[in-house]
């Protein structure tokens, strides 16, 4: 397949119209990653059209991401914020006194639960490793796909 025009003419479009990887790409073609680069050292004008088109492709990926996360608003962008970074919890728990005893009359083991009172503690929760895996692939697909 060296010096295909037809094919090349395929990628330029390809590379326009989907998100992939150049491995990706590459593979879809019946190609290798070295052809591609022979390619474009070769054929400055199949290298320009190349740049041309990978960079639209990355504007308007951008631009879509950028979409998605004005559409998010408050509570939501909030929480995808904390799930990303990390965020710190109080934990509030009853603390209970147990008292065992038994019943002189029917010689029944009673427990009694009694109150004392609740303890609060900080626990902090790790940053969720499948909001930043959604957040990386929406911002560049290309690069971190699954």
């Amino acid at each position: 397949m060296k010096r295909c025009k037809p094919v090349k003419d395929d990628i330029i479009r390809s590379v326009g119209e989907v998100s992939q990887t150049r491995e990706k790409l590459c593979r879809t073609f019946g190609i290798t990653q070295q052809t591609l680069r022979n390619w474009r050292a070769e054929d400055p004008e199949f290298d320009r059209a190349f740049a041309e088109a990978e960079a639209g492709c990355q504007a308007w990926e951008r631009e879509s991401w950028q979409k998605f996360l004005h559409t998010l608003e408050g509570p939501a962008l909030e929480s995808l914020q904390k799930l990303i970074k990390g965020y710190s919890v109080s934990v509030t728990k009853d603390v209970y006194k147990i008292k065992h005893h038994v019943d002189i009359a029917t010689g029944v083991s009673i427990t009694d639960k009694y109150l004392v009172g609740t303890e609060t503690r900080r626990m902090h929760v790790k940053p969720s490793l499948a909001a930043i895996m959604f957040v990386l692939t929406n911002i560049d697909p290309k690069y971190f796909e699954r």
